[in-house]
């Protein structure tokens, strides 16, 4: 009589998850060589044809929606940097250099400054200036080539297309070309340098006082609408679709990530229900660190600027008295997510390789 092997023995099951995995590799391999369907075909972005539009809503509450405000009054505003500053002098991150900002958009008030007139390198935020740079140039309803410029720059920013980003910065002359076509914005030429249009190179290098000032610029600039749809938002689209889920960030953050080996970034702007329209930029090189790490708490930062309120006699106004519990430190040096504020407990905090 035939002997057949239990299915559940450890022997057939990793030969069947090595089945599976080949399996699943020769699929991968046979779609890049086979002709895809028309169909199919028709359904992948490329520069050639314009990508499916998202509407970039920031809100569905108005900027004083009470109930947005009960849920983030838990950070007085006068000690937003020891909040801050407990996640960045984190043990995690001794060898870890930080360069942060927080501006208001209207009045100019830096809330949050670290080391924001040096140099770091950007990852994908790179994509913002090549990006702004067509806008200038060329208009958001030029067409270079097929596609409308302001459908190529969505593109590029929500989806953080490297090779569309580097095309474009060959377009607009390379670096020179980008800061020729940012100069009536008046963007410090001094405070970025740049290699490549996608921030693959690790030669890029930029200032967060320049990506703020980017930022400003292209809030009045020609093209500001084009700019701010291109950029993903918070638990809704593009490389941030899966982070800020169920918090009051989602949907009142549109911006960019940046992630390379070492270095993870955030930059855009941030709809405060009291403050108003926030700049901020955070960009923080770490060789080594772990990537989820960096982006744990630089998901905690933002959180906590979304959750700053005025105070009165150092306590939020508005913060009931159960609600002001002192914050404590888990075991990797970050505050602990029941003295965090609250928003931030249910966050995804998936990595996004752009």
């Amino acid at each position: 009589m035939a002997k057949f092997s239990d299915p559940r023995s450890p022997k057939v099951f990793r030969w069947r998850r090595t089945a599976t995995r080949f399996g699943a590799a020769l699929a991968v391999t046979l779609q890049g060589w086979l002709p895809l369907s028309p169909a199919i075909a028709a359904s992948r972005p490329s520069l050639e044809t314009s990508p499916p539009e998202i509407s970039p809503e920031l809100a569905e509450s108005s900027p004083t929606d009470p109930m947005l405000l009960a849920q983030t009054g838990r950070v007085c505003a006068n000690d937003l940097d020891t909040w801050i500053n407990r996640v960045v002098n984190a043990p995690t991150f001794r060898k870890g250099r930080w360069g942060i900002k927080v501006q208001a958009l209207q009045d100019g008030t830096v809330f949050y400054e670290r080391n924001s007139n040096n140099f770091f390198i950007p990852a994908s935020n790179m994509k913002l200036f090549v990006t702004a740079a067509a806008l200038q140039r060329y208009g958001p309803d030029a067409r270079p080539y097929q596609s409308r410029v302001a459908d190529w720059v969505k593109y590029i920013n929500e989806r953080s297309n490297n090779k569309s980003a580097d095309a474009l910065f060959r377009t607009m002359g390379y670096s020179s070309g980008v800061k020729r076509a940012l100069k009536d914005l008046r963007v410090n030429p001094n405070g970025f340098r740049m290699r490549d249009g996608s921030g693959l190179s690790r030669g890029n290098s930029v200032q967060p006082g320049t990506v703020i000032q980017l930022l400003a610029a292209m809030n009045r600039a020609q093209g500001s609408d084009a700019f701010r749809r291109s950029l993903p938002i918070a638990g809704r689209s593009g490389t941030l679709r899966r982070r800020f889920k169920g918090t009051p960030v989602a949907g009142r953050v549109l911006a960019k990530t940046g992630t390379l080996r070492g270095v993870r970034a955030l930059s855009g702007y941030l709809e405060h229900p009291l403050y108003g329209t926030l700049l901020f930029s955070i960009l923080v090189n770490q060789p080594g660190q772990s990537g989820s790490r960096m982006l744990g708490a630089i998901d905690s930062i933002v959180g906590t600027v979304m959750s700053m309120r005025p105070c009165e006699d150092g306590v939020p106004l508005g913060v009931p008295e159960a609600r002001r519990s002192p914050m404590r430190l888990g075991p990797t040096g970050l505050p602990r997510t029941d003295t965090w504020p609250s928003l931030l407990q249910n966050r995804g905090t998936s990595q996004s390789r752009r």
